[in-house]
């Protein structure tokens, strides 16, 4: 089976380099806001365990990695994996996986800008009393976000990859720099090595794989370098890198940071201060080990990671959509580029589809900060049951290529079976059982719209077959 495929080149070709790419991949995944939203979540299931899960999460999306990579190392093209998909299942499958695909980002950024809304409102309740707005709507901070993202992302991936890696670093840096004065403060006999033994911190196995679970969240993205690679300089050797690079280098990041958290928090129990104080945790121990000011600055500095984590996704869904309009399956405006390379038209369609939805959140939710975590919350729901999805079929799809490929089992059916059963233990984690009204409603959305995708592609199929038979 022939798999290469490069589309008519429209953006900026050969121009980006492994800094960008690895920039793309591992903004995608936002480590520091992951590990104190997400993070949070981990803590909770697993307690002092939570190292250990980080672990075990990166090493099955270390699986995951050598899943993509093998299925789409010939794909020149700016639709990723879903020209992969094509190769492998068909054109009809892999307008399912679009489809897909593109309800996850309608329902990734909005959700992406209320998390970081929530965290600016919690950061200026004690520094901007004087701005009510500021504090009792989430939506304004939503909106700043969000308009300086696209902004970021109009003028090209080049200048993307430069704001990414900044605001990542200097995210990291702060809060490395809390891990390093932690574990200095407790030195190597006050760091809880026992942590990264699984089941042995009292816990119990159900909490702890729902730990894993929540865990491979934090280093789900690292696809999104795939879907650079047609503007890629040299793509065989930049792209592979990239996404096996950035999932490494979160493995890392997670596993020092949980493991100087839980020395932080001796003789309590890490589940219950995580589940109890969320990321104001995050505060009070920079405050404990550093002080208050630098806690807020690096508590300022996750939610602009957030923001880094939607330039990046962005990015990545934008030229998704703008595969497809070249493809003639979205309006032919969707498939245009400006002078800086971008595909602007994709990218304002998802502009007005994250405002919408923004508005419909803040309509239904009000503007506390409350408000902005729970439109959060019930949007993830929704994500994880299209990530499920999408990641069977590109088990499916890495199978199917692999043996047309002539590769070993190993890769064709080991490598993508160990994936599928990490992407089923993390979708476990979020609904099983299905969370508490209303986010319980989420699961069924998100189901109904794949239905719709499903169907309607269907249809469109049947249609056209119909025509060419005429």
């Amino acid at each position: 089976m022939n798999i290469e495929v490069r589309d008519k080149p429209a953006l900026a070709t050969g121009k980006l380099g492994f800094p960008a790419l690895f920039a793309q991949a591992f903004g995608t995944m936002t480590p520091p806001y992951n590990m104190i939203l997400v993070g949070a979540v981990v803590f909770t299931f697993a307690g002092r365990a939570a190292p250990a899960a980080f672990v075990i999460a990166g090493l099955g999306m270390l699986f995951y990695a050598l899943t993509i990579i093998g299925m789409a190392r010939n794909v020149r093209s700016a639709g990723g994996l879903y020209t992969a998909i094509q190769t492998g299942l068909g054109r009809k499958v892999g307008l399912w996986f679009a489809g897909a695909l593109l309800a996850n980002g309608v329902f990734s950024l909005p959700a992406a800008l209320a998390s970081a809304a929530y965290l600016m409102q919690l950061i200026f309740a004690g520094l901007a009393a004087h701005h009510p707005i500021l504090l009792q709507t989430w939506l304004v901070w939503s909106l700043l976000l969000g308009g300086l993202t696209f902004a970021v992302v109009y003028l090209g991936a080049d200048v993307s990859a430069r704001v990414v890696l900044t605001l990542l670093g200097l995210g990291i840096a702060c809060i490395l720099a809390i891990d390093a004065r932690i574990l200095c403060s407790v030195g190597l006999m006050g760091i809880s090595w026992g942590s990264l033994w699984p089941f042995g911190q009292g816990g119990g196995a159900q909490p702890m794989l729902l730990g894993i679970g929540v865990a491979v969240i934090t280093m789900a993205g690292s696809e999104g370098a795939i879907f650079m690679s047609e503007e890629a300089r040299k793509p065989d050797r930049d792209v592979p890198l990239a996404v096996i690079g950035s999932i490494s280098c979160a493995l890392a990041f997670y596993l020092l940071t949980s493991l100087a958290f839980v020395a932080a928090l001796p003789g309590r129990d890490p589940g219950q201060v995580w589940a109890e104080g969320g990321p104001a945790v995050l505060l009070q121990i920079g405050t404990r080990y550093i002080g208050r000011t630098f806690a807020e600055l690096t508590l300022i500095l996750v939610a602009l990671a957030a923001f880094a984590g939607v330039v990046s996704f962005v990015n990545y869904v934008a030229r998704l959509v703008f595969a497809l309009a070249r493809e003639g399956h979205l309006p032919k405006i969707c498939a245009s580029a400006n002078r800086f390379g971008a595909p602007a038209g994709a990218s304002a369609l998802l502009a007005v589809s994250t405002i919408f939805a923004l508005a419909i959140g803040f309509a239904l939710l009000g503007g506390s900060a409350g408000a902005a975590l729970t439109f959060y919350s019930w949007l993830y729901v929704s994500v994880a049951i299209f990530l499920l999805f999408n990641s069977l079929l590109v088990c499916v799809a890495a199978w199917r290529i692999g043996r047309a490929q002539g590769s070993s089992i190993w890769a064709r059916a080991v490598v993508p079976g160990v994936t599928f059963a990490v992407m089923l233990l993390a979708a476990k984690s979020q609904l099983t059982p299905l969370p508490p009204p209303p986010f319980d409603s989420a699961a069924w959305v998100a189901v109904l719209l794949l239905v719709v995708i499903v169907s309607t592609v269907e249809m469109g199929w049947r249609i056209k077959a119909r025509r060419n038979r005429a």
